[in-house]
């Protein structure tokens, strides 16, 4: 691969540059041309494709800083409609004509339903990007330890058998996904400034964060030290939030 192009997509987090920022360095070393893609997949729409050398003459441009949140991409939730073949055609010819040689998107769970079909075009990868943590996959033998269990009305549930090894470290592939941590230490920073103003007025506060179906970050705002903690958790027997 001589080209690649990148894209943000869906919400922002606050390690969006940091992340292409992390692509740039990389691919620097490889001797691989980026070329950052306006505003998600809807550039990929837009006839004159709005795009930028991220690292000319292999060195990363200096509006890339990685310290600073968002993106300077622009993120959009426009999505691709999988089954009009005409305009899917249209964007990859497009891609082609920038000789552009993969595609790398930046996103979560709806940017890795927009990218699927373009990997059967030219490789595509997912760059995962929530403040939830809840990716899913940690290790790569964790698909073999879920077990998937029959019911008696025909329906099935997984649950997990058990851990056969000791996992590492080092085995890890997402212990963290980037964006998690910045929400956290946000979100308890703002738990302990509001502590201080209920205790001043003698008063109760609630505190709710968000996290889709998972409660990784209302469980880490214990570190601002709350009177009470409480998260929503997910049991991955029956899919339902306990």
């Amino acid at each position: 691969m001589k080209r690649i192009g990148i894209l943000t997509s869906g919400g922002y987090t606050p390690v969006l540059n940091a992340t292409l920022y992390g692509a740039v360095i990389r691919a620097n070393e490889l001797r691989i041309e980026i070329i950052g893609l306006i505003k998600g997949f809807s550039s990929l729409q837009n006839p004159q494709m709005p795009h930028i050398r991220l690292n000319p003459l292999f060195q990363p441009i200096p509006e890339l800083d990685h310290t600073y949140g968002g993106t300077i991409l622009g993120t959009s939730r426009h999505y691709i409609d999988a089954s009009n073949q005409e305009v899917i055609s249209e964007i990859v010819d497009r891609i082609k004509r920038l000789q552009i040689d993969g595609l790398v998107c930046v996103g979560g769970d709806g940017t890795l339903s927009g990218m699927q079909v373009f990997s059967n075009c030219f490789p595509t990868v997912l760059t995962p990007k929530t403040i939830d943590n809840d990716l899913g996959l940690n290790y790569l033998s964790e698909p073999s330890e879920w077990r998937r269990q029959e019911e008696v009305d025909g329906s099935f549930t997984y649950c997990l058998a058990g851990i056969e090894r000791d996992i590492r470290l080092e085995d890890i592939i997402n212990y963290v996904t980037p964006g998690y941590t910045t929400s956290v230490f946000v979100a308890a920073q703002g738990v302990q400034r509001i502590r201080t103003t209920a205790e001043s007025h003698r008063r109760i506060a609630i505190v709710e964060v968000m996290g889709r179906q998972l409660g990784y970050i209302a469980l880490e705002t214990a570190y601002g030290q709350p009177d009470l903690n409480s998260c929503s958790r997910v049991s991955f027997e029956s899919g339902k939030i306990a």
